[in-house]
Formats: C-alpha cells, sequence, structure tokens
C-alpha cells in the first residue's frame, strides 16, 4: 500500500537565501529591516482564494517539491529524513491545518 498527497494547485515554495518573509514581514509593519544572512525557506498559497505565506522548517521544502513533483508520501520521508532536525509530524500538521493538502490517497499494491 502506498499515499500520494496532492497540494492546492496554488501552492509554491521559494526558497532563498535571504530571509524574504521577514523582509516582507518587517516592511509591512514598518519596522527596520532582518539581518539579511539567513536563508530561508516559504510555503505560499492561496486557499479559500486568499494569499497565505508560510515559514517552511527544515527538511520541508524539498518534501513538498517531492509531493508537488508526484513522489509517493514513503518516498519523499524516505528522501528527507536524513536532514537535520526533520520533523515530519510538524510538516504534515502545518499543511492541515493551514488547508493545504488537495487530496490525500491510498492505493494498493499488487
Amino acid at each position: 500500500m502506498f499515499a500520494q498527497a496532492t497540494l492546492l494547485p496554488s501552492t509554491r515554495i521559494v526558497r532563498s537565501k535571504f530571509p524574504i518573509l521577514s523582509i516582507w514581514e518587517t516592511l509591512n509593519q514598518g519596522l527596520e529591516i532582518p539581518t539579511l544572512d539567513t536563508p530561508s525557506d516559504t510555503l505560499i498559497a492561496r486557499p479559500d482564494m486568499v494569499v497565505e505565506m508560510h515559514p517552511l522548517p527544515t527538511g520541508a521544502a524539498e518534501f513538498l517539491y517531492l509531493l508537488q513533483r508526484g513522489s509517493t508520501l514513503g518516498a519523499a520521508i524516505e528522501a528527507v529524513s536524513d536532514a537535520p532536525n526533520f520533523d515530519l509530524s510538524r510538516i504534515i500538521g502545518s499543511l492541515f491545518e493551514a488547508r493545504l493538502l488537495a487530496s490525500v490517497e491510498l492505493e494498493d499494491t499488487p
């Protein structure tokens, strides 16, 4: 048996060598720009027709890229499980909480 998870079509993953989400939030609040030497991964999506941005924890960007490319949950987990501080339950919980999963399908293998 394997599981396939599909993200909403509006979902995008942005990887940057700069903390782009922090910069955007800071500029919108009129605060000083944070240190620019911190890389970050950000998930941008549009559930319910409202753009939302979420910071991604360690390993999440690669995991989500794999799901978007059609990998099974098992293959995506195996590919990133060695990433330091990878927390699968946090990532999956965040996807459910943000309503970013379009479907999860279970299939029997012959």
